[in-house]
């Protein structure tokens, strides 16, 4: 099974550690100290500093995250996703998620920054908050699915490239048998 982000996280930390002597919390302060202000010219400036490409982009997002790992504590990165104009959804997404939970018991959940996603051996499935509804993101390789409930998914920021369709769901009612039986069949492929 792919590794989550929280376990890529800390696998990166662990290396920086262990090829620099600084732990991430001494790369932190360096960043404060004497490094750039802009992501990307982070990621440049730790690089330099002899750190490689995805330890730099880790260092620059614990930064950005006020030197706390970004991926340590999943339950606030479920709870930033689901405050403001998604807020409303919450309740409907601990559903979803204790619904697939249940059903889906050979996949894990990986909670992202942006949305979560459930993985087999591979991601077939992302959850996206939005204000009115949540998006579940399918990937559908090159398959076909019948179902009036499926949409063509317009790549975001915070999109995996893998996802092509997806459905919205708005209410309880909408985590149903046919929802269910959507989402095996996508993931069968990944099993």
């Amino acid at each position: 099974m792919a590794s989550s982000p929280a376990e890529m996280e800390a696998i990166l930390v662990k290396q920086i550690k262990e090829e620099t002597g600084k732990d991430y919390k001494a790369w932190a302060k360096l960043l404060v100290k004497d490094g750039p202000e802009k992501y990307r010219e982070q990621i440049k400036w730790l690089k330099e500093k002899g750190l490689k490409h995805g330890q730099a982009s880790i260092m620059a997002s614990i930064f950005k995250n006020e030197g706390e790992l970004v991926y340590g504590d999943p339950e606030k990165l479920i709870n930033e996703q689901y405050s403001g104009k998604s807020a409303a959804m919450r309740p409907l997404f601990d559903a979803l998620t204790s619904k697939m939970n249940s059903t889906f018991t050979d996949s894990e959940m990986h909670v992202c920054k942006g949305y979560i996603s459930y993985v087999a051996k591979q991601q077939y499935v992302t959850i996206h908050p939005a204000k009115e509804e949540i998006k579940i993101g399918l990937a559908l390789r090159d398959y076909k699915i019948e179902s009036k409930r499926l949409q063509n998914f317009t790549k975001g920021k915070n999109s995996a490239d893998k996802i092509t369709h997806y459905i919205s769901i708005k209410s309880e009612s909408d985590i149903d048998e046919d929802l269910m039986n959507i989402l095996e069949k996508v993931k069968t492929p990944y099993s």
